[in-house]
C-alpha cells in the first residue's frame, strides 16, 4: 500500500470543461504579451489603461486611452515581473486586474486569488493571496520570479512523506516565514481508501471516495487554515499556501478565504473550478505518477480523482454547516476568527 501514500496528492489537475470568463480578464499571450478584454464592463464607453509593477500603485503615463474595442493585447517591457493593470471606464470607477496563473516554468496550479467581487462593492485585492501545488518543481528562475511578488508567508499543506517525496526550496531560495507540520494520516490522504485492488475501481466509487476526503478536510487541515488566517489577519502578506495537486486541501483553504471574505459563492466555487484548467508545468512534471495511475486505475475513475468537481466543494461546506451552523461558526469555534478578526481581515485584503 506504500507505493498509493498521497497518491491523490500527488499529481496535476486534468483539464476538463472551462468556466465562463469573467466579466474582466487577463490572458498571457507570449513572454512579454497579455491580452486583456474589458467589453463586459466598459460596453462602447472609452477606457484608460496603466501598468504596473505593483497592484494598487496606479502613476505615469497610460498604457493606453480612449480605446473603445474592449480589449488588447498589450506589451510590456520587463518579462521577468508581474504586470497589474488599472483598467478606467470612462465615468466610473477603475479595477486592477491581473493574470490568473503565474506564468512559472515548474509552477503547478500557481495563482493570485485577487480580483473577486465581494458585497459592498468591494474586490478581493490583487497579489496579496496565492494557492498552488507542490512546489518540487520550481526552477531557479522561477524563484526568482516568486521572490519579486514580495510574499512574506508560506503555508505548506502538504504531509511529511509528501514534503519528503518532492522537497520544496523556499528557505533557501527566498527569506519567507514557512510553516507545515508533521502528519502522515487524514482526510486528505487516499492510501488507505483506494483498497487492495485500485483496478476494480470506478468512476462512482471515487467520487464517494472524494467526497468522504472533502467530509473530512474541514476538521483535518483545521490546524493549517487556522494557521493562515492568523497570518492574513496578522498582516502577514503577501501570503502563499500550497498542498501537492493544488487543489483539494488548497482548494478547501482557499474557498474558506474567499467566503470569509464576502465573495458570493459562485465566485467561490468558480476559483475551485479552476483547477481543472490549470495549465500543466512546462518542467518537473511528476509524469511517473501520473503514468502509474494510468496504469493501475481505470481511465473512467481517474477523471473525478485527478480533477475537481462541484460536489466536493458542496460536500465540505455542508459538512461544516451540519456541524457549525455556518460558515462563519466554524470560522470562529474551529479557527479562531470571530466578528472583529473577519473585519480586520477584509480591511486587509478588500479594496
Amino acid at each position: 500500500m506504500k507505493r498509493w501514500h498521497g497518491i491523490l496528492l500527488a499529481i496535476t489537475a486534468l483539464t476538463l470543461v472551462r468556466p465562463a470568463q469573467a466579466q474582466l480578464t487577463a490572458e498571457r499571450v507570449t513572454n512579454q504579451t497579455i491580452k486583456l478584454d474589458w467589453a463586459d464592463i466598459a460596453g462602447k464607453r472609452p477606457v484608460t489603461v496603466w501598468v504596473s509593477q505593483k497592484a494598487g500603485k496606479k502613476k505615469g503615463k497610460p498604457l493606453i486611452a480612449g480605446d473603445r474595442d474592449g480589449g488588447e493585447i498589450v506589451t510590456f517591457h520587463n518579462g521577468k515581473s508581474r504586470p497589474y493593470f488599472y483598467v478606467k471606464p470612462k465615468g466610473k470607477g477603475g479595477r486592477w486586474i491581473a493574470e490568473r496563473f503565474l506564468p512559472l516554468e515548474g509552477g503547478r496550479n500557481f495563482r493570485d486569488m485577487g480580483g473577486y467581487a465581494a458585497k459592498g462593492g468591494k474586490h478581493v485585492r490583487w497579489g496579496l493571496l496565492y494557492r498552488a501545488g507542490s512546489p518540487g518543481g520550481l526552477t531557479k528562475s522561477d524563484y526568482g520570479y516568486i521572490g519579486r511578488l514580495g510574499i512574506r508567508s508560506v503555508c505548506d499543506l502538504r504531509s511529511t512523506g509528501e514534503r519528503k517525496s518532492e522537497p520544496g526550496r523556499w528557505e533557501k531560495e527566498i527569506k519567507v516565514d514557512y510553516w507545515t507540520r508533521d502528519y502522515e494520516t487524514g482526510g486528505g490522504d487516499l492510501r488507505a481508501l483506494f483498497g487492495s485492488d485500485p483496478s476494480k475501481l470506478t468512476a462512482q466509487t471515487m467520487r464517494s471516495l472524494m467526497s468522504e476526503v472533502y467530509r473530512k478536510l474541514p476538521a483535518d487541515q483545521a490546524p493549517a487554515y487556522r494557521k493562515m488566517f492568523a497570518d492574513l489577519i496578522g498582516g502577514h502578506t503577501p501570503l502563499a499556501f500550497n498542498c501537492t495537486a493544488g487543489k483539494d486541501r488548497t482548494g478547501l483553504g482557499a474557498a474558506l478565504i474567499l467566503a470569509s471574505l464576502g465573495v458570493p459563492y459562485d465566485s467561490v466555487m468558480a476559483d475551485f473550478m479552476l483547477s481543472n484548467t490549470a495549465p500543466p508545468p512546462s518542467k518537473g512534471a511528476n509524469d511517473g505518477v501520473l503514468a502509474a495511475l494510468a496504469k493501475a486505475i481505470p481511465a473512467e475513475a481517474l477523471q473525478p480523482l485527478l480533477g475537481v468537481e462541484r460536489a466536493y466543494l458542496d460536500t465540505a461546506f455542508a459538512t461544516i454547516r451540519a456541524q457549525h451552523g455556518s460558515i462563519e461558526g466554524y470560522l470562529e469555534t474551529e479557527l479562531g476568527v470571530g466578528p472583529k478578526a473577519l473585519k480586520k481581515l477584509r480591511s486587509r485584503l478588500l479594496e
